[in-house]
């Protein structure tokens, strides 16, 4: 795509992206391999906000799931911290039925979140990826002087 104007290389890049969206969306119907994703996003979150009283948002029709994944997430936290956890779900404020999948925990009475969605990691991810993801589509800019 090498002469294309910017704004039709960003509507590509746009495209592309919304595509993952898309094929996200559907991943989270493949049950054996979400179970395992939803888990490790629960336990990634908990180091990362790593509070002892903890409340989960996720869709509603992942409930059962995190239900499922709660013990051995927990589990693995407190080994890993040597502390225990008590994560409550929250289960008269669910994620939006339109979000692909994952979760959000709160502690503190939501000042302090983590964002552990499908969604946020694809958007993080993509933000992270760019400049690469221009080179390899569009060849390197020879103008370029800075590439971080």
């Amino acid at each position: 795509m090498i002469g294309f104007s910017f704004a039709a290389q960003q509507q590509h890049i746009q495209n592309l992206l919304a595509e993952s969206r898309t094929r996200l969306a559907k991943s989270s119907a493949d049950r054996s391999n979400y179970t395992r994703v939803i888990c490790d996003l629960i336990i990634q979150a908990l180091f990362q906000i790593m509070e002892p009283v903890v409340t989960i948002r996720c869709r509603q029709v992942d409930l059962e799931l995190v239900e499922s994944v709660l013990p051995e997430a927990i589990a693995k936290y407190s080994e890993a911290m040597h502390k225990p956890c008590q994560i409550n779900i929250a289960k008269e404020n669910f994620l939006p039925v339109d979000t692909c999948g994952g979760v959000e925990l709160a502690a503190f009475h939501g000042r302090i979140r983590v964002n552990n969605t499908l969604e946020n990691r694809l958007e993080m991810i993509a933000g992270q990826m760019l400049p690469e993801m221009r080179t390899k589509l569009f060849n390197a800019n020879p103008n370029r002087k800075f590439f971080d």
